[in-house]
């Protein structure tokens, strides 16, 4: 099984409307400062905001997947399915 997350500068409270305006289940964390985009790479200092980044993590804590798609680029997730489909068989 896991676990998915979503992770914005946006606050808990926008993640609210957003989450029961589009039926999302998952769980979505504030990261109004950008730590955890600053963390992985993903923080984009000229425009003080975070870029889009799509993370796999194994139960052991490794980063077994990432893609890193820029403001405004579409995100093919495929791949990141693939590897959630191998952590299954492994």
């Amino acid at each position: 099984m896991a676990n998915v997350l979503g992770i914005s500068q946006d606050s808990r409270h926008t993640h609210k409307a957003y989450r029961e305006a589009n039926g999302i289940k998952h769980d979505l964390l504030a990261d109004m400062k950008g730590e955890v985009a600053k963390r992985y790479g993903s923080w984009n200092e000229d425009m003080a905001f975070s870029e889009r980044l799509t993370v796999v993590i194994d139960p052991a804590g490794t980063i077994v997947y990432t893609v890193h798609n820029p403001a405004g680029n579409a995100r093919d997730h495929n791949e990141a399915l693939d590897a959630l489909g191998n952590l299954a068989h492994a």
